[in-house]
């Protein structure tokens, strides 16, 4: 007969003393509150328990039958990733925690925009790709995400290879160059051509109001026109209402070819009338 070891049978052969004591010792070992990183210039920067769940780097440690470690030596590959990226990092997540508290909402964004930016700000250009290169490896999304749009706002206002060069701090290959120039010309160029179909435009709706007031006018004069002689043609009509009506018609004849075939079969105007607006 085997003998089939269960957790439950080595529950019953353990004495409760022997469990409690098991216990304890991995309780100790899960809630230990500082995780401590051993950064690439060999200074140790402790990370506090509640920003664990923040760092992938970390996470990875945990429910992986590791729990145990408090020191971690970031590898010699690892990009810039010293005490003074880390402790940046860490300030980010602080703030970000506070601010969250104080709004207590993270869809506040016109205050998340403005205490990041701000915060960013206040770095220098090559300590922004130092620190994103580092959340990258550590797999801080919060800033991760943040940073990049804020790197994106800033070389979107560059306006010279100079200035390109000194926010990345060396200079532009040449193919680069080549592309942001083209880049900028061709934003130029879209610029320009925007501005000038907004006039067009612009120009459009103006002669179109201008036809409308036009032509109601002349609607309203030729109702408004005293007719002393009640001067109608046979089938009821106004000549002087009929002359502004052929001239309206001509006047948008290209607008108007779809329409005056159907108006015209359909109308119950005599043929001799059907025959002139033909002929316009």
């Amino acid at each position: 007969k085997l003998n089939i070891i269960t957790r439950d049978s080595i529950r019953k052969n353990t004495l409760p003393s022997q469990r409690k004591k098991e216990f304890l010792k991995k309780k100790n070992r899960m809630d230990f509150s500082t995780f401590i990183f051993v950064t690439t210039d060999n200074e140790e920067v402790k990370i506090s328990k509640e920003f664990w769940d923040k760092i992938a780097f970390i996470k990875t440690f945990h429910g992986t039958g590791y729990d145990d470690i408090k020191k971690i030596h970031l590898p010699s590959n690892a990009p810039k990733t010293g005490k003074e990226q880390l402790e940046i990092i860490l300030n980010f997540l602080k703030l970000a925690k506070k601010y969250d508290t104080l709004t207590q909402s993270s869809t506040d964004e016109e205050t998340s925009i403005q205490w990041k930016d701000g915060f960013f700000d206040l770095l220098k250009d090559h300590q922004l790709f130092e620190v994103i290169e580092s959340a990258n490896f550590l797999g801080v999304t919060d800033i991760l995400d943040s940073l990049a749009e804020y790197i994106a706002k800033r070389i979107g206002r560059l306006n010279t290879m100079e200035e390109m060069e000194a926010f990345f701090g060396y200079k532009m290959e040449e193919k680069m160059a080549k592309l942001f120039n083209q880049f900028k010309e061709e934003n130029e160029k879209a610029h320009l051509q925007q501005e000038e179909k907004d006039k067009e435009e612009a120009e459009k709706l103006k002669k179109e109001e201008e036809k409308r007031v036009k032509v109601e006018k002349a609607w309203a004069d030729s109702l408004n026109e005293p007719d002393a002689e009640n001067v109608e043609d046979d089938i009821g009509l106004n000549p002087r209402f009929m002359d502004i009506f052929y001239k309206w018609i001509i006047e948008h004849l290209e607008n108007m070819q779809y329409l005056i075939k159907p108006v015209i079969q359909s109308s119950s105007i005599k043929p001799d009338y059907k025959l002139h607006l033909h002929s316009i």
